[in-house]
């Protein structure tokens, strides 16, 4: 999940002109969907020699996401200071690859994760993680492996020495959530979890689909909309995660870990959605 910045993603529009003419959009489009089909091929291919069940998925190790957290917080501490005497980086091409990457690839979780609910008729809420397919706990370690790929959103910042953007919040939020969704995977990968994991995903489409249409100066009238939804998405696993405590087919940690991040996310995001959409932002423009 990705903070939208409070202003419009800026573009050296010249030079993303000048790579579009020699390549056309169309052709530019076709490498982020043959990555994302590329990248769902292969784990689908190497996960098919596993053990068809939820216990592979126990097995992930807290070196992960402990070396992938003090990774993030080296690349953003030593990326400014190399940056520093350094004119930002275009990549706005780059840019444009990795969120129809991500635009394809929460597409494709969101339609897999809904066509397997319904082909199995399992209920909304009240799902025990073990009474649930092994493509239900597929996807939520599949999500959780996403989360490493979503750093790819601060690197840009610093590359762009965008370094007001590489917010509390921004860096915050995106290391939370390595972990929460770890701690998913190794107690209960699997039952309700996959809801929070659709509900994320389809956010992300439309986030992600927005700064697509933004590198590629397509007008986007519902950015305002993103936090919005967002803030949706945060009351509604907040009240999915009180249900499964009253249902009690869920490890009690997870719906209190769940909670626990809602209130954390909706408390940050509602206050940068006043401070970026709110009546002192309309004062000053």
């Amino acid at each position: 999940m990705e903070v939208p910045t409070a202003e419009p993603i800026q573009t050296n529009k010249a030079s993303f002109n000048e790579n579009a003419n020699q390549e056309p959009v169309s052709i530019q489009m076709l490498i982020p969907i043959g990555l994302a089909f590329l990248y769902v091929y292969t784990l689908n291919t190497i996960s098919a020699e596993w053990p068809q069940n939820i216990s592979t998925f126990y097995q992930c190790s807290i070196l992960t996401p402990l070396i992938g957290s003090l990774l993030y917080f080296a690349m953003i501490y030593f990326g400014k200071q190399l940056m520093e005497k350094r004119k930002p980086f275009e990549i706005s091409e780059y840019m444009l690859t990795y969120n129809l990457f991500q635009t394809c690839f929460n597409s494709w979780v969101v339609y897999s994760i809904l066509s397997e609910v319904i082909e199995k008729g399992y209920p909304i809420l009240g799902n025990q993680p073990e009474s649930t397919s092994y493509k239900i706990s597929f996807f939520i370690w599949l999500h959780y492996h996403n989360k490493y790929l979503e750093l790819i959103d601060t690197l840009f910042m610093v590359l762009r020495k965008k370094n007001v953007q590489i917010s509390f919040l921004h860096v915050y939020h995106h290391v939370l959530l390595i972990w929460a969704w770890w701690a998913v995977c190794i107690l209960g990968p699997g039952g309700d979890g996959y809801l929070g994991v659709m509900v994320n995903s389809f956010v992300h489409v439309v986030m992600y689909s927005y700064y697509s249409l933004a590198l590629l100066k397509i007008p986007c009238p519902w950015k305002p909309l993103i936090t919005q939804i967002q803030l949706c998405q945060f009351v509604l696993c907040f009240f999915a995660a009180i249900v499964s405590i009253g249902l009690g087919f869920t490890p009690m940690f997870l719906p209190l870990l769940q909670i626990f991040v809602m209130i954390n996310m909706f408390v940050l995001f509602l206050d940068f959605y006043r401070k970026a959409y709110g009546q002192n932002r309309n004062k000053k423009e």
